[in-house]
């Protein structure tokens, strides 16, 4: 349930966007292309497929290993789903139907901030 990585990118766009701006997406090509390590990271569907890059297969037949592979990695995702959840029960704040009435920039650092009290009150009742 902790967070290792967060990036609140200003106004609204695209995950892949989001990701392919990041310093963790340059550093996984780094991993990949250096061949140092395996290192993986899960992507819902809006994700480009990459190397690293692990997205569920759409349209994939029951049964097949296609479809075990996708099935599992929900399971895995639905973990991933449950941290923003806790995230926005404990910073209500962050939920949809409120809105952050600062700039993008200051709304960013308060998600941020969000996350790092969220690893701490996990680290102290843990």
């Amino acid at each position: 349930m902790r967070i290792l990585n967060v990036l609140a990118f200003p106004g609204s766009v695209h995950d892949q966007f989001v990701f392919a701006s990041s310093a963790l997406s340059t550093e996984m090509e780094r991993l990949y292309t250096n061949r140092i390590g395996q290192f993986y990271l899960l992507g819902d569907s809006g994700y480009a497929s990459e190397p690293y890059m692990l997205v569920p297969i759409l349209h994939a037949n029951e049964g097949s290993p296609e479809y075990r592979y996708t099935k599992n990695h929900c399971l895995v995702r639905n973990n991933i789903e449950r941290v923003f959840g806790v995230l926005k029960g404990r910073w209500r704040c962050l939920k949809k139907d409120r809105v952050l009435h600062y700039k993008p920039k200051k709304a960013g650092v308060i998600i941020n901030c969000c996350a790092i009290l969220h690893n701490m009150a996990i680290h102290e009742y843990t």
